[in-house]
Protein backbone atom coordinates (compact mmCIF):
# COMPACT_ATOMS: atom_id res chain seq x y z
CA UNK A 1 0.00 0.00 0.00
CA UNK A 2 1.46 3.34 -1.10
CA UNK A 3 -0.07 5.65 1.53
CA UNK A 4 2.79 7.13 3.63
CA UNK A 5 0.79 7.13 6.87
CA UNK A 6 -0.17 3.48 6.48
CA UNK A 7 3.46 2.56 5.77
CA UNK A 8 4.67 4.52 8.78
CA UNK A 9 2.15 2.91 11.15
CA UNK A 10 2.87 -0.53 9.66
CA UNK A 11 6.58 -0.06 10.27
CA UNK A 12 5.98 1.13 13.84
CA UNK A 13 3.74 -1.86 14.57
CA UNK A 14 6.33 -4.31 13.25
CA UNK A 15 9.07 -2.71 15.35
CA UNK A 16 6.83 -2.66 18.42
CA UNK A 17 5.99 -6.36 18.14
CA UNK A 18 9.59 -7.28 17.43
CA UNK A 19 10.87 -5.23 20.38
CA UNK A 20 8.30 -6.80 22.70
CA UNK A 21 9.28 -10.31 21.59
CA UNK A 22 12.98 -9.57 22.02
CA UNK A 23 13.04 -7.60 25.25
CA UNK A 24 10.13 -8.54 27.51
CA UNK A 25 11.68 -10.89 30.12
CA UNK A 26 10.94 -14.54 29.41
CA UNK A 27 9.63 -14.95 32.95
CA UNK A 28 6.95 -12.36 32.17
CA UNK A 29 6.09 -13.89 28.79
CA UNK A 30 5.84 -17.33 30.42
CA UNK A 31 3.55 -15.98 33.13
CA UNK A 32 1.37 -13.82 30.90
CA UNK A 33 1.28 -15.37 27.42
CA UNK A 34 2.66 -18.91 27.03
CA UNK A 35 0.38 -21.97 27.09
CA UNK A 36 1.88 -25.41 27.65
CA UNK A 37 1.36 -26.16 23.94
CA UNK A 38 4.19 -23.76 23.06
CA UNK A 39 6.59 -26.18 24.71
CA UNK A 40 4.99 -29.18 22.98
CA UNK A 41 5.61 -27.60 19.59
CA UNK A 42 9.17 -26.63 20.43
CA UNK A 43 9.98 -30.11 21.70
CA UNK A 44 8.55 -31.74 18.57
CA UNK A 45 10.49 -29.33 16.37
CA UNK A 46 13.69 -30.06 18.32
CA UNK A 47 13.20 -33.81 17.96
CA UNK A 48 12.54 -33.51 14.23
CA UNK A 49 15.78 -31.54 13.86
CA UNK A 50 17.61 -34.24 15.86
CA UNK A 51 16.33 -36.98 13.53
CA UNK A 52 13.91 -38.45 16.10
CA UNK A 53 10.77 -37.59 14.14
CA UNK A 54 7.66 -35.74 15.35
CA UNK A 55 7.66 -36.75 19.01
CA UNK A 56 7.68 -35.15 22.45
CA UNK A 57 9.59 -37.96 24.15
CA UNK A 58 11.86 -38.98 21.28
CA UNK A 59 10.08 -42.32 20.94
CA UNK A 60 6.31 -42.08 20.34
CA UNK A 61 5.54 -40.51 16.96
CA UNK A 62 2.56 -38.16 16.79
CA UNK A 63 0.37 -36.25 14.35
CA UNK A 64 -1.08 -34.10 17.14
CA UNK A 65 0.71 -30.85 16.33
CA UNK A 66 0.69 -27.98 13.84
CA UNK A 67 3.26 -29.02 11.20
CA UNK A 68 4.02 -25.74 9.41
CA UNK A 69 5.29 -23.89 12.47
CA UNK A 70 7.34 -26.94 13.48
CA UNK A 71 8.96 -26.87 10.02
CA UNK A 72 9.66 -23.15 10.21
CA UNK A 73 11.34 -23.63 13.58
CA UNK A 74 13.88 -26.08 12.16
CA UNK A 75 16.56 -23.44 11.39
CA UNK A 76 16.49 -22.46 15.08
CA UNK A 77 17.83 -25.90 15.99
CA UNK A 78 20.14 -26.17 12.98
CA UNK A 79 21.85 -23.07 14.38
CA UNK A 80 22.39 -24.91 17.65
CA UNK A 81 19.93 -22.89 19.73
CA UNK A 82 18.12 -24.61 22.59
CA UNK A 83 16.46 -23.82 25.90
CA UNK A 84 15.57 -20.17 26.45
CA UNK A 85 17.30 -19.05 23.24
CA UNK A 86 15.10 -21.33 21.10
CA UNK A 87 12.03 -20.26 23.08
CA UNK A 88 12.86 -16.61 22.43
CA UNK A 89 13.29 -17.34 18.71
CA UNK A 90 9.84 -18.97 18.57
CA UNK A 91 8.31 -15.91 20.24
CA UNK A 92 10.04 -13.57 17.77
CA UNK A 93 8.71 -15.64 14.86
CA UNK A 94 5.21 -15.56 16.34
CA UNK A 95 5.43 -11.78 16.81
CA UNK A 96 6.50 -11.17 13.21
CA UNK A 97 3.63 -13.29 11.89
CA UNK A 98 1.31 -11.36 14.21
CA UNK A 99 2.48 -8.05 12.78
CA UNK A 100 1.95 -9.47 9.29
CA UNK A 101 -1.61 -10.55 10.12
CA UNK A 102 -2.36 -7.05 11.41
CA UNK A 103 -1.01 -5.45 8.22
CA UNK A 104 -3.03 -7.72 5.94
CA UNK A 105 -6.16 -6.98 7.99
CA UNK A 106 -5.59 -3.31 7.24
CA UNK A 107 -5.19 -4.17 3.56
CA UNK A 108 -8.57 -5.97 3.64
CA UNK A 109 -10.16 -2.77 4.93
CA UNK A 110 -8.48 -0.74 2.17
CA UNK A 111 -9.68 -3.24 -0.40
CA UNK A 112 -13.27 -2.98 0.87
CA UNK A 113 -13.50 0.78 1.48
CA UNK A 114 -10.97 2.21 -0.95
CA UNK A 115 -9.65 4.35 1.89
CA UNK A 116 -6.04 4.29 3.09
CA UNK A 117 -7.11 6.16 6.23
CA UNK A 118 -9.66 3.48 7.09
CA UNK A 119 -6.93 0.86 6.56
CA UNK A 120 -4.57 2.77 8.85
CA UNK A 121 -7.23 3.03 11.56
CA UNK A 122 -7.89 -0.72 11.38
CA UNK A 123 -4.17 -1.43 11.42
CA UNK A 124 -3.63 0.69 14.53
CA UNK A 125 -6.60 -0.75 16.42
CA UNK A 126 -5.70 -4.35 15.58
CA UNK A 127 -2.09 -3.78 16.61
CA UNK A 128 -2.99 -2.65 20.14
CA UNK A 129 -5.81 -5.18 20.56
CA UNK A 130 -5.16 -7.29 23.63
CA UNK A 131 -6.22 -10.62 22.07
CA UNK A 132 -4.03 -9.93 19.03
CA UNK A 133 -0.96 -8.93 21.03
CA UNK A 134 -1.30 -11.78 23.55
CA UNK A 135 -1.40 -14.33 20.74
CA UNK A 136 1.51 -12.66 18.96
CA UNK A 137 3.61 -13.39 22.05
CA UNK A 138 2.62 -17.05 22.50
CA UNK A 139 5.33 -18.65 20.31
CA UNK A 140 2.79 -20.91 18.61
CA UNK A 141 1.20 -21.33 15.20
CA UNK A 142 -1.61 -18.93 16.08
CA UNK A 143 -0.40 -15.86 14.24
CA UNK A 144 1.00 -17.89 11.33
CA UNK A 145 -2.42 -19.48 10.82
CA UNK A 146 -4.03 -16.05 11.19
CA UNK A 147 -1.68 -14.46 8.67
CA UNK A 148 -2.34 -17.17 6.10
CA UNK A 149 -6.08 -16.93 6.78
CA UNK A 150 -6.37 -13.17 6.20
CA UNK A 151 -3.99 -13.42 3.23
CA UNK A 152 -6.24 -16.04 1.65
CA UNK A 153 -9.27 -13.81 2.24
CA UNK A 154 -7.47 -10.77 0.80
CA UNK A 155 -6.35 -12.63 -2.31
CA UNK A 156 -9.70 -14.35 -2.85
CA UNK A 157 -11.62 -11.09 -2.46
CA UNK A 158 -9.44 -9.42 -5.10
CA UNK A 159 -9.56 -12.30 -7.58
CA UNK A 160 -11.83 -12.21 -10.62
CA UNK A 161 -12.50 -14.61 -13.46
CA UNK A 162 -10.21 -12.43 -15.59
CA UNK A 163 -7.14 -13.40 -13.62
CA UNK A 164 -4.80 -15.92 -15.18
CA UNK A 165 -3.79 -19.37 -13.90
CA UNK A 166 -0.91 -17.95 -11.83
CA UNK A 167 -3.36 -16.21 -9.52
CA UNK A 168 -5.37 -19.40 -9.05
CA UNK A 169 -2.20 -21.39 -8.34
CA UNK A 170 -1.17 -18.77 -5.76
CA UNK A 171 -4.56 -19.05 -4.08
CA UNK A 172 -4.21 -22.84 -3.98
CA UNK A 173 -0.74 -22.67 -2.43
CA UNK A 174 -1.91 -20.24 0.27
CA UNK A 175 -4.96 -22.40 1.00
CA UNK A 176 -2.79 -25.49 1.28
CA UNK A 177 -0.30 -23.73 3.57
CA UNK A 178 -3.19 -22.50 5.72
CA UNK A 179 -4.22 -26.13 6.23
CA UNK A 180 -0.61 -26.99 7.09
CA UNK A 181 -0.65 -24.18 9.64
CA UNK A 182 -3.82 -25.36 11.36
CA UNK A 183 -6.52 -27.73 10.21
CA UNK A 184 -9.40 -25.42 11.10
CA UNK A 185 -8.48 -23.40 8.00
CA UNK A 186 -10.85 -25.91 6.37
CA UNK A 187 -13.69 -23.84 7.86
CA UNK A 188 -12.44 -20.74 6.05
CA UNK A 189 -12.14 -22.70 2.82
CA UNK A 190 -15.69 -23.98 3.36
CA UNK A 191 -16.92 -20.38 3.58
CA UNK A 192 -14.89 -19.31 0.55
CA UNK A 193 -15.94 -22.21 -1.69
CA UNK A 194 -19.48 -21.11 -2.66
CA UNK A 195 -18.33 -17.49 -3.01
CA UNK A 196 -15.50 -18.57 -5.31
CA UNK A 197 -17.76 -20.78 -7.46
CA UNK A 198 -20.30 -17.96 -7.80
CA UNK A 199 -17.66 -15.34 -8.61
CA UNK A 200 -15.12 -17.34 -10.66
CA UNK A 201 -16.92 -20.38 -12.00
CA UNK A 202 -16.04 -24.04 -11.48
CA UNK A 203 -12.84 -24.29 -13.56
CA UNK A 204 -10.70 -21.79 -11.62
CA UNK A 205 -11.99 -23.27 -8.37
CA UNK A 206 -10.88 -26.73 -9.51
CA UNK A 207 -7.39 -25.34 -10.16
CA UNK A 208 -7.28 -23.73 -6.72
CA UNK A 209 -8.59 -26.89 -5.08
CA UNK A 210 -6.15 -29.14 -6.90
CA UNK A 211 -3.14 -27.02 -5.99
CA UNK A 212 -4.31 -26.77 -2.37
CA UNK A 213 -4.73 -30.56 -2.18
CA UNK A 214 -1.28 -31.08 -3.69
CA UNK A 215 0.27 -28.59 -1.26
CA UNK A 216 -1.18 -30.25 1.83
CA UNK A 217 -0.80 -33.83 0.57
CA UNK A 218 2.53 -34.64 2.31
CA UNK A 219 0.98 -33.87 5.71
CA UNK A 220 -2.16 -35.87 4.89
CA UNK A 221 -0.02 -38.78 3.72
CA UNK A 222 1.97 -38.71 6.96
CA UNK A 223 -1.23 -38.69 9.05
CA UNK A 224 -2.63 -41.62 7.06
CA UNK A 225 0.57 -43.60 7.43
CA UNK A 226 0.83 -42.88 11.14
CA UNK A 227 -2.77 -43.25 12.33
CA UNK A 228 -4.89 -44.32 9.35
CA UNK A 229 -6.74 -40.99 9.44
CA UNK A 230 -6.10 -37.88 7.29
CA UNK A 231 -6.74 -35.71 10.36
CA UNK A 232 -4.37 -35.01 13.27
CA UNK A 233 -4.92 -37.33 16.24
CA UNK A 234 -5.16 -34.38 18.63
CA UNK A 235 -8.80 -33.76 17.66
CA UNK A 236 -9.97 -37.08 19.09
CA UNK A 237 -7.91 -36.52 22.22
CA UNK A 238 -9.41 -33.07 22.75
CA UNK A 239 -12.89 -34.53 22.49
CA UNK A 240 -11.99 -36.99 25.27
CA UNK A 241 -10.75 -34.14 27.44
CA UNK A 242 -13.95 -32.23 26.71
CA UNK A 243 -15.99 -35.26 27.80
CA UNK A 244 -14.17 -35.20 31.15
CA UNK A 245 -14.97 -31.52 31.68
CA UNK A 246 -18.59 -32.04 30.67
CA UNK A 247 -18.81 -34.83 33.25
CA UNK A 248 -17.71 -32.43 35.98
CA UNK A 249 -20.16 -29.72 34.97
CA UNK A 250 -18.95 -27.75 31.94
CA UNK A 251 -22.01 -26.62 29.94
CA UNK A 252 -22.49 -25.31 26.40
CA UNK A 253 -23.78 -21.91 27.51
CA UNK A 254 -20.48 -21.32 29.31
CA UNK A 255 -18.60 -21.81 26.05
CA UNK A 256 -20.91 -19.45 24.13
CA UNK A 257 -20.46 -16.82 26.83
CA UNK A 258 -16.68 -17.31 26.90
CA UNK A 259 -16.43 -16.89 23.13
CA UNK A 260 -18.52 -13.74 23.24
CA UNK A 261 -16.26 -12.30 25.92
CA UNK A 262 -13.11 -13.10 23.95
CA UNK A 263 -14.50 -11.50 20.78
CA UNK A 264 -15.76 -8.52 22.78
CA UNK A 265 -12.36 -8.09 24.40
CA UNK A 266 -11.10 -6.95 21.02
CA UNK A 267 -13.25 -3.82 21.38
CA UNK A 268 -14.17 -3.47 25.06
CA UNK A 269 -11.33 -4.85 27.18
CA UNK A 270 -11.89 -2.54 30.13
CA UNK A 271 -15.62 -3.28 30.34
CA UNK A 272 -17.29 -5.94 32.53
CA UNK A 273 -17.74 -9.39 31.00
CA UNK A 274 -21.50 -8.85 30.87
CA UNK A 275 -20.86 -6.00 28.40
CA UNK A 276 -17.95 -7.58 26.50
CA UNK A 277 -20.01 -10.67 25.71
CA UNK A 278 -22.04 -8.53 23.24
CA UNK A 279 -18.99 -7.24 21.39
CA UNK A 280 -19.22 -10.04 18.85
CA UNK A 281 -22.51 -8.64 17.55
CA UNK A 282 -20.46 -6.23 15.44
CA UNK A 283 -19.43 -9.23 13.33
CA UNK A 284 -22.85 -9.05 11.70
CA UNK A 285 -22.11 -5.52 10.48
CA UNK A 286 -20.06 -6.56 7.41
CA UNK A 287 -22.68 -9.19 6.54
CA UNK A 288 -25.45 -6.58 6.53
CA UNK A 289 -23.18 -4.26 4.57
CA UNK A 290 -22.63 -7.04 1.99
CA UNK A 291 -26.40 -7.27 1.51
CA UNK A 292 -26.63 -3.52 0.97
CA UNK A 293 -23.77 -3.29 -1.53
CA UNK A 294 -24.66 -6.67 -3.07
CA UNK A 295 -21.09 -7.89 -2.89
CA UNK A 296 -19.42 -10.41 -0.62
CA UNK A 297 -16.13 -8.70 0.16
CA UNK A 298 -13.21 -9.46 2.48
CA UNK A 299 -14.74 -8.14 5.73
CA UNK A 300 -17.93 -10.15 5.13
CA UNK A 301 -15.95 -13.34 4.45
CA UNK A 302 -13.81 -12.75 7.54
CA UNK A 303 -16.85 -12.16 9.78
CA UNK A 304 -18.71 -15.19 8.43
CA UNK A 305 -15.63 -17.38 8.88
CA UNK A 306 -15.30 -16.34 12.52
CA UNK A 307 -18.99 -17.01 13.17
CA UNK A 308 -18.63 -20.49 11.63
CA UNK A 309 -15.53 -21.13 13.74
CA UNK A 310 -17.37 -20.04 16.88
CA UNK A 311 -20.18 -22.48 16.10
CA UNK A 312 -17.67 -25.27 15.42
CA UNK A 313 -15.83 -24.71 18.71
CA UNK A 314 -19.03 -24.49 20.73
CA UNK A 315 -21.06 -27.36 19.31
CA UNK A 316 -18.50 -29.82 17.89
CA UNK A 317 -15.14 -29.31 19.58
CA UNK A 318 -15.68 -27.16 22.68
CA UNK A 319 -11.99 -26.89 23.56
CA UNK A 320 -12.67 -23.87 25.74
CA UNK A 321 -9.12 -23.74 27.11
CA UNK A 322 -7.88 -23.02 23.54
CA UNK A 323 -10.50 -20.39 22.69
CA UNK A 324 -8.15 -17.43 22.98
CA UNK A 325 -5.88 -18.67 20.22
CA UNK A 326 -8.51 -20.42 18.13
CA UNK A 327 -10.32 -17.08 17.91
CA UNK A 328 -7.31 -15.03 16.82
CA UNK A 329 -9.12 -14.34 13.54
CA UNK A 330 -12.05 -13.16 15.64
CA UNK A 331 -9.89 -10.53 17.33
CA UNK A 332 -8.91 -9.21 13.90
CA UNK A 333 -12.45 -9.56 12.56
CA UNK A 334 -14.09 -7.33 15.18
CA UNK A 335 -11.65 -4.52 14.41
CA UNK A 336 -12.17 -4.89 10.66
CA UNK A 337 -15.93 -5.08 11.21
CA UNK A 338 -16.23 -1.94 13.33
CA UNK A 339 -14.08 0.16 10.98
CA UNK A 340 -15.77 -1.02 7.78
CA UNK A 341 -19.30 -0.81 9.18
CA UNK A 342 -18.88 2.63 10.75
CA UNK A 343 -16.56 4.17 8.16
CA UNK A 344 -19.28 6.30 6.48
CA UNK A 345 -19.69 8.03 9.86
CA UNK A 346 -16.06 7.92 10.94
CA UNK A 347 -14.80 9.75 7.84
CA UNK A 348 -17.02 12.77 8.51
CA UNK A 349 -15.98 15.85 10.47
CA UNK A 350 -12.34 15.75 9.33
CA UNK A 351 -11.83 12.39 10.96
CA UNK A 352 -12.74 13.45 14.50
CA UNK A 353 -15.08 10.45 15.06
CA UNK A 354 -12.33 8.10 13.84
CA UNK A 355 -9.85 9.72 16.20
CA UNK A 356 -12.26 9.36 19.13
CA UNK A 357 -12.91 5.70 18.26
CA UNK A 358 -9.18 4.99 18.09
CA UNK A 359 -8.62 6.82 21.37
CA UNK A 360 -11.44 4.96 23.12
CA UNK A 361 -10.64 1.45 21.94
CA UNK A 362 -6.87 1.79 21.69
CA UNK A 363 -6.63 3.52 25.08
CA UNK A 364 -8.42 0.64 26.78
CA UNK A 365 -6.03 -1.91 25.30
CA UNK A 366 -2.92 0.08 26.19
CA UNK A 367 -4.10 0.49 29.78
CA UNK A 368 -4.93 -3.21 30.12
CA UNK A 369 -1.55 -4.34 28.72
CA UNK A 370 0.24 -1.85 30.96
CA UNK A 371 -1.66 -3.29 33.92
CA UNK A 372 -0.51 -6.80 32.99
CA UNK A 373 3.11 -5.71 32.91
CA UNK A 374 2.77 -3.74 36.13
CA UNK A 375 1.33 -6.77 37.92
CA UNK A 376 4.22 -8.92 36.77
CA UNK A 377 6.87 -6.27 37.46
CA UNK A 378 5.51 -5.86 40.99
CA UNK A 379 6.10 -9.58 41.56
CA UNK A 380 2.48 -9.97 42.60
CA UNK A 381 1.17 -13.48 43.20
CA UNK A 382 -1.70 -12.77 40.84
CA UNK A 383 -0.99 -13.12 37.14
CA UNK A 384 -3.46 -12.12 34.48
CA UNK A 385 -3.03 -15.08 32.16
CA UNK A 386 -1.44 -18.51 32.23
CA UNK A 387 -0.04 -20.88 34.80
CA UNK A 388 3.72 -20.23 34.35
CA UNK A 389 4.34 -23.67 32.85
CA UNK A 390 7.99 -22.95 32.14
CA UNK A 391 8.56 -21.80 35.71
CA UNK A 392 6.91 -24.97 37.03
CA UNK A 393 9.02 -27.24 34.82
CA UNK A 394 12.29 -25.51 35.68
CA UNK A 395 11.51 -25.98 39.37
CA UNK A 396 10.52 -29.66 39.16
CA UNK A 397 12.88 -31.11 36.52
CA UNK A 398 16.04 -30.70 38.67
CA UNK A 399 14.38 -32.78 41.39
CA UNK A 400 14.27 -35.83 39.12
CA UNK A 401 17.14 -38.33 38.69
CA UNK A 402 18.79 -38.92 35.31
CA UNK A 403 16.98 -41.50 33.18
CA UNK A 404 13.69 -41.17 35.07
CA UNK A 405 10.42 -41.81 33.22
CA UNK A 406 7.80 -39.17 34.04
CA UNK A 407 4.17 -39.19 32.94
CA UNK A 408 1.92 -36.14 32.81
CA UNK A 409 -1.25 -34.94 31.14
CA UNK A 410 0.19 -31.41 30.94
CA UNK A 411 3.63 -32.49 29.77
CA UNK A 412 4.78 -29.81 27.30
CA UNK A 413 7.11 -27.66 29.42
CA UNK A 414 8.33 -30.72 31.34
CA UNK A 415 9.39 -32.35 28.06
CA UNK A 416 11.07 -29.18 26.85
CA UNK A 417 13.18 -28.59 29.94
CA UNK A 418 13.87 -32.29 30.55
CA UNK A 419 15.84 -32.51 27.31
CA UNK A 420 17.73 -35.78 26.94
CA UNK A 421 18.13 -36.28 30.70
CA UNK A 422 14.58 -37.59 31.29
CA UNK A 423 11.80 -39.21 29.34
CA UNK A 424 8.51 -37.36 29.75
CA UNK A 425 5.50 -39.19 28.28
CA UNK A 426 2.26 -37.38 27.51
CA UNK A 427 -0.85 -38.90 29.10
CA UNK A 428 -3.75 -36.79 27.81
CA UNK A 429 -3.37 -38.24 24.31
CA UNK A 430 -3.02 -34.98 22.42
CA UNK A 431 0.50 -35.95 21.27
CA UNK A 432 0.33 -39.63 22.15
CA UNK A 433 -2.10 -41.97 20.40
CA UNK A 434 -1.32 -44.83 22.79
CA UNK A 435 -2.41 -42.73 25.77
CA UNK A 436 -5.53 -41.62 23.92
CA UNK A 437 -6.45 -45.27 23.39
CA UNK A 438 -5.77 -46.06 27.06
CA UNK A 439 -8.08 -43.21 28.09
CA UNK A 440 -10.74 -44.57 25.76
CA UNK A 441 -10.34 -48.08 27.24
CA UNK A 442 -10.08 -46.89 30.84
CA UNK A 443 -6.66 -48.53 31.28
CA UNK A 444 -4.34 -45.59 31.96
CA UNK A 445 -2.89 -47.28 35.06
CA UNK A 446 -1.88 -50.30 32.99
CA UNK A 447 -0.35 -48.04 30.34
CA UNK A 448 1.64 -46.14 32.97
CA UNK A 449 2.87 -49.45 34.42
CA UNK A 450 3.91 -50.75 30.99
CA UNK A 451 5.94 -47.58 30.42
CA UNK A 452 7.89 -48.22 33.61
CA UNK A 453 7.02 -44.73 34.81
CA UNK A 454 8.38 -43.69 38.20
CA UNK A 455 6.87 -40.22 38.51
CA UNK A 456 3.62 -38.38 37.79
CA UNK A 457 3.51 -34.56 37.62
CA UNK A 458 0.38 -32.53 37.01
CA UNK A 459 -2.48 -30.40 38.27
CA UNK A 460 -4.77 -31.97 40.86
CA UNK A 461 -7.75 -32.22 38.48
CA UNK A 462 -5.60 -34.24 36.04
CA UNK A 463 -4.70 -36.66 38.82
CA UNK A 464 -8.45 -37.12 39.31
CA UNK A 465 -8.82 -37.79 35.58
CA UNK A 466 -5.95 -40.30 35.63
CA UNK A 467 -7.69 -42.31 38.33
CA UNK A 468 -11.07 -41.98 36.64
CA UNK A 469 -9.74 -43.56 33.43
CA UNK A 470 -7.84 -46.38 35.17
CA UNK A 471 -8.82 -49.90 36.24
CA UNK A 472 -7.74 -49.06 39.80
CA UNK A 473 -6.55 -46.01 41.71
CA UNK A 474 -2.92 -45.17 40.96
CA UNK A 475 -0.97 -45.06 44.21
CA UNK A 476 1.44 -42.14 44.50
CA UNK A 477 3.27 -40.02 47.08
CA UNK A 478 3.87 -36.29 46.91
CA UNK A 479 7.45 -35.07 46.34
CA UNK A 480 7.02 -31.34 45.64
CA UNK A 481 4.17 -28.91 45.02
CA UNK A 482 3.90 -25.70 43.02
CA UNK A 483 1.06 -23.46 44.15
CA UNK A 484 -0.76 -21.48 41.47
CA UNK A 485 -1.65 -18.18 43.11
CA UNK A 486 -3.87 -17.16 40.23
CA UNK A 487 -6.48 -19.75 41.16
CA UNK A 488 -6.95 -20.57 44.78
CA UNK A 489 -6.54 -24.24 45.63
CA UNK A 490 -4.92 -25.14 42.28
CA UNK A 491 -1.46 -26.66 42.42
CA UNK A 492 0.95 -28.56 40.15
CA UNK A 493 2.44 -31.50 42.04
CA UNK A 494 5.26 -33.98 41.48
CA UNK A 495 4.56 -37.51 42.79
CA UNK A 496 6.48 -40.76 42.98
CA UNK A 497 4.46 -43.71 41.71
CA UNK A 498 4.23 -46.40 44.39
Amino acid sequence: MSDPLFRAVAGAVTLLYLAAALFIPLAAIDALYLPDDTYYTLTIARNIAAGLGPSTDGVIQTTGFQPLIAMLLQPVFWLGLDGDAALRAAIVLSALFGAGAVLVSGAIVRQATGSARAATLALALAAVSGPVFVNAMNGLETTLAGLLGVTLIYLASGTTAGHGPRRFVLLGVVAGLALWARIDAALLILVLLPVAIWRLGPRPVLIVGGVAALTVSPWVAYCLAQTGSPLPESGGAVRQIVAFYEAIGRETHQDITKMGEIIGEGLLPAFPDSVMVWGGVILFGPLLRALVIRRVDGPAILSLTVLVMMAFYVFYLPAFWFFHRYLFLGALAVVVAVVVTLWPVLRLGRGVPAFLLALGIGGQHVVMRAADVAVWAGQSDRFVEGHKYGDVAQMLVPLLPDGAVVVAMQSGALSWYAGERLRVVNLDGVVNGDARQAIHDGTLDLYVRDLGAQYFADWEFNRVWLNERSTAEVQMSEVARYEDHQREGLHFTLYTLD
